[in-house]
């Protein structure tokens, strides 16, 4: 949305105020909280509707006290009687994406409305609430993905993402990235050192030369390409900048 700020809510969920440095705890126990707050409005007399999560939060995302919107201990699930916030802001035209490892915050208890596709788009599903740790490297990557995409960009750089994955993930991951673009249609600058991923993922390969880099040749790759030839293609233009960078091969052109 041009001209639109974005908008971030972050929540920490059973977070005591008197444990944050900022509210006057000695330690210094949350130093970029509290520089953000030292540029925000800060809100010393805030207290929580419910006292625990479900309650909490969905009054935090409806406007509403637990007694009417209904999600409290008598009843473990929202059931959508009035808007959230998501859904207001995505028919102000936002798009939505939400990441939470609290159980609370799920599907099961009626609390993800309005909220887009983002996590399932990249294959997260079943894993929203994993910390990072418990989850693969592809899976961390699938997850820093879903976070460019959130903000709708209109160009997507991709600066050899997947070259510290093992093979087979290497492999999903580039499928993904294919997939990707196809649903969204965003442009996606994707850099690498890789023939085979630069013939896998590629639409239109930028082959560079040897140093002084410039464009050397743009390839287009679609459906019709023959892939084998391709890489051989490739190949042998590396292989002429190699030896041109060494002084054995031909000027360049």
């Amino acid at each position: 949305m041009p001209h639109t700020p974005n908008i971030i809510i972050l929540l920490l969920d059973t977070a005591r105020a008197q444990s944050f440095s900022g509210y006057g705890y000695a330690r210094p126990t949350s130093p970029h909280i509290d520089a953000l707050a030292a540029e925000s409005v800060v809100y010393e007399q805030a207290i929580a509707p419910g006292c625990w999560s479900l309650p909490s939060q969905v009054s935090l995302l409806t406007g509403m006290f637990p007694a009417k919107h209904g999600a409290h201990e008598l009843h473990l699930s929202y059931d959508h009687r009035y808007p959230m916030l998501p859904e207001v802001l995505r028919e102000a035209g936002y798009h939505t994406l939400g990441i939470s490892p609290n159980s609370w915050m799920s599907d099961e208890f009626g609390v993800t409305y309005g909220f887009e596709r983002y996590l399932k788009l990249v294959g997260l599903t079943g894993f929203e609430h994993y910390y990072p740790s418990r989850v693969s490297g592809g899976m961390r990557q699938r997850a820093a993905i879903a976070r460019a995409l959130a903000i709708e960009p209109e160009l997507l750089l991709m600066d050899e993402p997947f070259g510290a994955l093992d093979a087979q993930n290497r492999r999903i991951m580039q499928t993904e990235v294919r997939r990707i673009w196809r649903e969204t249609g965003r442009t996606i600058l994707f850099v690498t050192h890789s023939i085979e991923e630069a013939a896998a993922i590629g639409t239109t390969l930028v082959m560079l030369s040897a140093r002084p880099s410039r464009v050397r040749e743009l390839i287009v790759n679609d459906d019709a390409t023959d892939r084998p030839k391709l890489v051989e293609r490739l190949n042998t233009m590396i292989m002429e900048e190699v030896e041109r960078q060494q002084g054995t091969g031909p000027p360049e052109r």
